[in-house]
């Protein structure tokens, strides 16, 4: 049976090739997975039979994948033979063959140089040039929908840190507990959660404003932006865990960060514990 559909692709007989795979409907399934040199498709797509490159496509279009033994696709085969119809239809099923390079490491388009068919050419570079911006514009929309996630959770966290700050807040006078315990972790901690917030907050009037995100250089920013405000609020988190401590004044000064926090330049003389 193999052997006959293989001849139906040589001849281009579309009603020999029908009858086959009427009697056998898995025989293009069993040609794709045994250890055949090249498929039918292969031969069609190399001879110039569209009809036979139609049929088959119909059928199965997963063979206008499947590569032979020198690592070529069916499109690389029609396009060094300059068979315009049978490209568009295996391009129609398939475009992402357009960047794959057999043994030599030549694509489809590189096959052109010997035929010299520019409708071919610019057909296979316009398939080219819409694949990379569609898969350009999917991967900048994912970054975009990160961004507005990530920035709007550090703008919610930040937001009720700022409104219910570490220790509480001491109802007789309205101060913050961590603020009569060590102004200096206080004013801190104000001061990060602060960047932090304003820092999402600016990412989401960005993506919101309607800017259009074209670059990824724009993107690269964004992120930027957004890892900034992350590090600031993980630092008023750190300032409020330690303001947390009874014996924080002590705990700060000898914590990794203390240069940033700024305590050898404050002193103890401004800590006040109750």
């Amino acid at each position: 049976m193999e052997r006959r559909i293989y001849e139906a692709a040589i001849e281009g007989s579309v009603v020999y090739l029908f009858q086959l795979l009427q009697e056998d409907a898995l025989l293009l399934d069993r040609l794709m997975v045994g250890c055949y040199a090249e498929t039918p498709l292969h031969i069609a797509s190399m001879l110039g039979h569209l009809d036979s490159v139609q049929e088959i496509l119909t059928r199965k279009p997963e063979p206008a994948g499947v590569l032979d033994s020198r690592k070529s696709s069916p499109l690389h085969l029609a396009a060094a033979k300059g068979y315009i119809d049978i490209v568009k239809s295996l391009i129609s099923v398939n475009p992402e063959t357009c960047f794959v390079s057999d043994r030599d490491g030549r694509n489809p388009l590189d096959n052109l140089t010997s035929n010299k068919n520019k409708t071919i050419q610019q057909h296979l570079q316009g398939n080219d040039l819409e694949n990379v911006q569609e898969k350009g514009d999917d991967w900048l929309e994912k970054k975009r929908s990160v961004s507005m996630v990530v920035a709007s959770l550090i703008a919610t966290v930040t937001f009720q840190a700022g409104l219910n700050p570490p220790c509480g807040v001491r109802q007789e006078t309205g101060y913050s507990v961590l603020y009569d315990r060590h102004r200096v972790a206080y004013i801190l901690f104000l001061a990060y959660n602060t960047t932090g917030f304003v820092s999402s907050l600016s990412i989401i009037l960005l993506l919101i404003s309607g800017l259009p995100v074209r670059r990824k250089c724009f993107v690269w920013i964004l992120m930027m932006v957004i890892l900034e405000g992350s590090n600031f609020s993980w630092l008023g988190c750190h300032v409020g865990v330690v303001g947390l401590d009874g014996d924080s004044p002590s705990r700060l000064r000898n914590s990794p960060w203390k240069i940033v926090h700024g305590t050898e330049y404050y002193g103890t003389n401004n800590v006040n514990v109750s």
